[in-house]
């Protein structure tokens, strides 16, 4: 099916370091809370000595003016009074599920951790868009109309952008009455999400 008929899911935006403020949460609500909604914030925890000794070796390179003690440890008193607060606020309104990340370790485990709360965003993504087409091709809304898809799995293939759907489909035409059905999807920036862009069926018996 081609976009034009099954309109992609909106696309997933990734806003770094916000909101650090009440106001800044406040803002955004009033501007995008009609025309978005926020999936997931992830936060990072590690000790304010570790924050300090990381951004001091940063500053040999860096050429930031504000990489030294004095800056670092207004910015961390501003993290207290002014971002946890708001973390709190997201936290405890349940607006969005907040993430906490161990940010005291090496490179790749943070990584790691960071990459599974990412693709799981990813994948109910690409659930949305493979139950707006299934809706399209068979008014089975989500797989619930009359069962005839069912247990959908996702697989993401290398570099995020493409992925595969495969699950069981109903088919009286076939010996055994079902089908494994597995859809390819591509990511596409000028559509602006998820298309579909080709599918495989195999006859189970």
């Amino acid at each position: 099916p081609s976009s034009s008929i099954t309109p992609p899911p909106p696309p997933i935006f990734l806003i770094d370091g916000f909101p650090r403020s009440d106001d800044n949460l406040d803002g955004w609500e009033d501007a995008m809370g009609e025309s978005s909604a926020l999936v997931a914030a992830i936060v990072y925890d590690c000790p304010e000595a570790e924050l300090e000794k990381r951004i001091l070796e940063r500053s040999k390179t860096s050429g930031r003016s504000d990489d030294n003690v004095d800056s670092i440890r207004k910015r961390f008193h501003t993290f207290k009074t002014e971002t946890e607060p708001v973390v709190s606020r997201l936290e405890s309104s349940k607006r969005c599920p907040v993430v906490r990340i161990d940010g005291d370790r090496s490179i790749e485990k943070v990584w790691a951790d960071t990459r599974a709360v990412i693709d799981r965003i990813v994948i109910s993504d690409v659930l949305a868009a493979n139950a707006a087409v299934v809706e399209v091709e068979t008014g089975d809304k989500r797989g619930e109309g009359g069962g005839r898809y069912k247990d959908a799995e996702v697989r993401l293939l290398e570099g995020g952008d493409r992925a595969t759907v495969t699950c069981m489909r109903v088919d009286d035409t076939v010996v055994g009455g079902m089908v494994e059905e597995t859809k390819e999807w591509a990511f596409d920036d000028n559509e602006g999400g998820w298309i579909s862009v080709g599918v495989e069926s195999v006859s189970l018996q």
